[in-house]
């Protein structure tokens, strides 16, 4: 009773704001911008004429045509008095001028108050000039009718058309009032653009002549539409060209665009001119003379010299050498007697980087004066990072359950870095953590204490090792190889079970490029050791198989073995500011040799469990699997700060041979649900295909039932063979740090094969009619440096209930939304984007 008072008392609220005038706050002879129209665009991109608007409507929202921002604003406004501001900027600036009086003499204090007092009074004036809160970041001012900047932006347009060839075009305001609100219109007639029918090279220095006509990337000219930005393009193409070929001193300025509309017809005659230098009759090309690699720029230590290494025609000055020259031999991309390359300097900056040993790394060219060719001394200036580095996090693992219960328990990490370990290069990375964690017990209604204590060595060099080393005098330094030798242990204590992981793996990782990254697991084993099992849990784990849930083969011991590629191309910032693209592919081969013979032979991982088995009294068992899985993401901008996302993920997994004595690990299942999957879903919950899991009874045997609803028992994971997911988000921005999105989730696990304690699990040729949907929406706070997500989604097609019952939105409800026995919801938390 009381949400639905609730909701009732928002809606009413709602129609009040809707219903108030946004223009009853208005000034004198003030009109308020309510619609801007624009008409005619048809040969160019709408959205890049918005941006050129000089005046913007305040937002609304359609149909009911409210103005939230403009209301927020007048209600800020309302609750707004400059009087008491200005009167706290007097309090304020007397209160500091009587300390700094009180400070007499002391320098220090006095600084200090004084910034304090500036940086209140700044804060006072902002509030004095711009208003409260409310009408600074929530809210938007009224957008004040302005006919000066719709004349400027008449033009704008124009010029903006006429940049795109478009020299006919014609733009015009239309302005209708209706009371104190004007409806603007900007109607264009583009009329049809210039095209350039011919185009030649005006270039007086017949080398840079050559270098650019026989230049492979040289584009097309004719036929395309007469276009400014292609033409700023082609000014950086041919500058970067004439850079990466010797040309130091070039620059952009020397290049010109000679356009000739004169012939009629929308045609456009062009020349691209590359003018010599006033003072010379060509353009210099420099070759590099001599390298100097300074190891500990920045320090100068007076009277002493540093020491001079020559290696490979590189001169290495240092006080005390540091890293061995022939490891930085490899990521100096460039050489003497070569020509001066921008792109062949900045490989050297990125892979001096990717060392992560030195805190900074520059490149700086030196003209060499009275020689007869134009020529270049090199300067690599690098300054050593810190060679010890630790990091410590602490805090609480806080979890809540259907009690409302909050548990909050410790944990802690420290992990340590050196650097440069043997002189070549090498990084040492250490990790230590130990956490407690209350955790809903399995077989009881309580809660059971988690223990968990972890430590990993990681061993980075900068090169290829064995067996890869064999191909290293493929010149592939030019991808900033790297190998890591890693180990890691994992004991976990809880009234359940005792357990402990051991991981080793050695690891290849190298970069085609900035944005597509290669990692290549030649050997990925762990170790699994269950010291102890309570009979209780080892009945819980039964009754799961006996229901098609093989979570007890975590709980074996074990040794699982792999080899592992991936491949991940990614243009997008951390922040996911971009229009971009994402896509991972990842393949597994657990027991190789197994896998290639059909299990004929027992590979790797069963001679190294038989081995450990016949000399220890526990009983290990390996396994042979294929696992693959394919993520594509697609982040189309909008405009600034509004994107629409989509994504696509696939995933196969199977043992091999397929039999009953051979099961996947569980951790290399399929699971679907959660906050980065299918969200209006439990974690890992849903599936597989329509096998419905039964209803949820309570202490005294009845069916759980929320809103009238039966809730069906989402407690056990679902694992699944096969996985289908997509997902598609809208995201923009509310106000200040807020975002908001709109999202909807679509997909499925399924098994390879029917399995009798699962039925309607298995993959067939209907399994579109198996696919999940949910839809929600989300707030995120987004701090740049961190964002922290809430999405809250409801199911719409649950392909867990009968044929003919699967849409499932009808059951929305506000009532009971956040309980933990609430089915039809689901709440989510997360840190960073979902995707």
């Amino acid at each position: 009773m009381t949400t639905r008072v609730y909701i009732l008392g928002l809606t009413i609220t709602i129609f009040i704001l809707a219903g108030c005038s946004p223009t009853r706050h208005l000034k004198g002879n003030e009109k308020l911008l309510y619609d801007l129209e624009l008409n005619g665009v048809n040969q160019n991109k709408p959205e890049d004429i918005e941006t050129l608007y000089r005046q913007q409507p305040n937002r609304k929202i359609p149909v009911i045509g409210w103005m939230p921002y403009l209301s927020v604003y007048n209600f800020g406004k309302a609750l707004y008095n400059p009087a008491k501001v200005q009167r706290q900027i007097e309090t304020q600036q007397a209160r500091f001028d009587k300390k700094i009086k009180q400070a007499g003499t002391d320098s220090a204090r006095v600084v200090k108050l004084s910034e304090k007092r500036e940086n209140r009074l700044a804060r006072l004036t902002r509030k004095k000039e711009q208003g409260n809160w409310l009408m600074r970041s929530v809210g938007e001012p009224p957008a004040i009718y302005d006919s000066v900047l719709t004349a400027e932006t008449v033009s704008q347009i124009n010029t903006y058309l006429n940049s795109k060839g478009f020299f006919h075009n014609k733009v015009n305001s239309e302005v209708k009032e209706k009371g104190k609100k004007v409806y603007l219109t900007l109607n264009v007639t583009e009329n049809q653009p210039f095209k350039i029918t011919e185009h030649a090279y005006n270039i007086p220095d017949t080398a840079v002549y050559r270098l650019v006509v026989q230049n492979p990337e040289k584009p097309v000219y004719v036929g395309k539409n007469y276009d400014e930005a292609f033409l700023t393009q082609e000014r950086d193409r041919l500058e970067t060209l004439l850079r990466n070929n010797g040309y130091y001193d070039f620059r952009k300025q020397f290049i010109t665009f000679d356009v000739d509309t004169s012939y009629g017809g929308n045609t456009v005659r062009m020349q691209t001119v590359i003018s010599n230098p006033s003072d010379t009759v060509g353009h210099k090309m420099y070759t590099i003379r001599k390298i100097f690699f300074v190891g500990d720029a920045g320090q100068d230590r007076f009277g002493v010299k540093r020491d001079t290494v020559v290696y490979n025609k590189v001169n290495y000055l240092w006080y005390n050498k540091y890293v061995n020259p022939k490891i930085l031999d490899k990521k100096i991309r460039f050489s003497a007697g070569q020509p001066y390359s921008m792109v062949r300097t900045n490989r050297t900056l990125r892979q001096l980087a990717d060392l992560d040993v030195y805190r900074f790394a520059a490149v700086n060219y030196t003209a060499v004066k009275d020689s007869l060719q134009p020529m270049l001394d090199a300067y690599v200036n690098v300054s050593p990072a810190k060679r010890f580095q630790e990091s410590t996090e602490a805090g609480f693992n806080i979890s809540t359950f259907t009690t409302s219960q909050l548990s909050p328990l410790p944990f802690g990490s420290i992990r340590f870095k050196v650097r440069n370990v043997f002189g070549g290069a090498e990084n040492l990375e250490l990790g230590l953590r130990l956490g407690l964690e209350a955790q809903p017990s399995s077989v009881t209604e309580g809660l059971v204490t988690t223990t968990e204590l972890g430590g990993n060595v990681a061993l980075y060099f900068p090169k290829f090792l064995f067996p890869l080393s064999l191909i290293n005098k493929y010149n592939v330094s030019l991808y900033s190889p790297r190998t890591r030798i890693n180990s890691a242990f994992t004991y976990t204590n809880r009234e359940d079970y005792t357990r402990t992981i051991t991981e080793l793996s050695l690891d290849y990782f190298w970069y085609r490029s900035q944005r597509l990254q290669y990692i290549l697991s030649l050997a990925d084993i762990n170790f699994v050791d269950v010291a102890r099992i309570s009979p209780a849990y080892q009945t819980y784990l039964e009754s799961l198989s006996s229901r098609g849930i093989p979570l007890i083969e975590t709980f074996k011991s074990g040794v699982i073995s792999s080899v592992n590629a991936t491949m991940l191309y990614n243009s997008n910032d951390i922040n996911q500011t971009r229009d971009a693209k994402y896509i991972k592919i990842y393949a597994e081969i657990g027991n190789l040799p197994s896998v290639l013979t059909g299990g004929k032979t027992e590979g790797f991982s069963g001679w190294l469990a038989d081995f450990i088995s016949e000399r220890t009294n526990n009983t290990l068992r390996s396994y042979s699997y294929v696992r693959f899985n394919a993520d594509y993401r697609r982040y189309f901008k909008l405009k600034e700060k509004m994107f629409v996302v989509g994504r696509g993920n696939f995933g196969l997994a199977t043992s091999v041979p397929k039999g009953n004595d051979n099961v996947l690990p569980y951790d290399k299942f399929y699971f679907a649900g959660g906050g980065s999957s299918l969200r209006a879903w439990r974690p890992r919950k849903l599936g597989p295909g329509s096998y419905s899991p039964p209803y949820r009874l309570d202490d005294n045997g009845n069916i759980v039932t929320v809103n009238g609803f039966p809730q069906r028992d989402y407690r056990p994971e679902q694992p699944g063979e096969i996985l289908i997911e997509s997902n598609m988000e809208y995201r923009f921005n509310i106000f200040s740090y807020f975002d908001g999105a709109l999202f909807v989730d679509a997909g499925n696990v399924w098994t390879l094969k029917e399995d009798d304690s699962r039925p309607g699990g298995s993959f067939s040729k209907d399994f579109y009619k198996e696919i999940a949907v949910g839809t929600g929406f989300g707030l995120r706070m987004n701090f740049s440096f961190l964002i922290v997500r809430f999405d809250i989604a409801t199911k719409v097609f649950d392909p867990a209930e009968p044929e003919g019952e699967r849409f499932v939105l009808d059951r929305f409800r506000f009532t009971r939304m956040f309980s933990s026995k609430n089915m039809q919801n689901s709440f989510n938390l997360g840190i960073g984007y979902p995707f």
